[in-house]
């Protein structure tokens, strides 16, 4: 089954990354940073971004790996998103891609990982999403502006589709494993 797995990172700067999980080819990571590492307020790398894919299995603090359909539905997921995020020429050094406009909040890996997650047919919270919800008060009327925030959203918007989290943390009860 293919799927698709959202980790956070929590050593600063905190980050999200995606791992799309090919039952044909193995794991395809993709993410989205600012294009200087560690620059990530300056105004003169707010303009430049660029796609990662670098493999991260062992830099994440929490995850939740999701069911998609098909390797298809994935695949189609990957090309769809590295279009949409303006995919540019390939960086062998950097293993990624260079990519147009991070903005911290509006388009960064946060962004990034909810584009990839909507785009493997999850469903994900709007940007500036005012969320009536059961689960978590503090949680409530905010932007997802750390990457674990994302991930609580799309666990609780995903429940059915959830393989694999370890959440608990943050709140989310009963994982059902602890490494990807």
């Amino acid at each position: 089954m293919a799927d698709l797995t959202i980790i956070a990172e929590l050593t600063p700067p905190p980050h999200n990354a995606c791992r799309l999980g090919f039952d044909d080819r193995g794991p395809f990571w993709l993410g989205f940073q600012p294009a200087a590492n560690g620059a990530y307020f300056g105004l003169d790398t707010w303009l430049d971004g660029r796609i990662e894919t670098r493999p991260r299995d062992h830099e994440h603090h929490h995850f939740v790996r999701f069911s998609v359909e098909s390797d298809e539905v994935l695949d189609q997921a990957r090309r769809r998103v590295l279009r949409e995020w303006e995919a540019g020429e390939w960086q062998p050094q950097f293993d990624s891609w260079t990519a147009q406009n991070y903005y911290p909040f509006v388009r960064d890996c946060v962004t990034f990982a909810r584009d990839v997650a909507r785009a493997c047919g999850l469903k994900a919270p709007e940007v500036w999403d005012a969320l009536e919800s059961e689960w978590h008060d503090h949680w409530v009327s905010r932007i997802d502006f750390l990457p674990q925030e994302l991930l609580v959203r799309l666990y609780h918007y995903n429940k059915e589709r959830v393989l694999e989290s370890n959440l608990t943390s943050l709140g989310v009860s009963k994982p059902k494993t602890q490494n990807p």
